[in-house]
């Protein structure tokens, strides 16, 4: 997770060495407690997969949105 000293905008940037590693993921605790669509409900974010990465941007919602 990094967060710039500037913002609160943060940035997750995962690596998988296989598919069968990104779908254990996707199945995991973790997940499901901090990255699945529930949890990350409160956020306004984007997303992009790649063949053996996953990058997400998340930010708060502002109460003017």
């Amino acid at each position: 997770l990094l967060k710039p000293l500037q913002s609160n905008i943060y940035k997750v940037f995962l690596g998988f060495s296989s598919r069968k590693a990104y779908e254990d993921y996707k199945k995991s605790s973790v997940f499901r407690e901090h990255f699945s669509k529930e949890a990350v409900r409160p956020l306004a974010g984007s997303s992009s997969a790649h063949a053996s990465y996953l990058e997400q941007f998340f930010y708060p919602i502002s109460e003017e949105e």
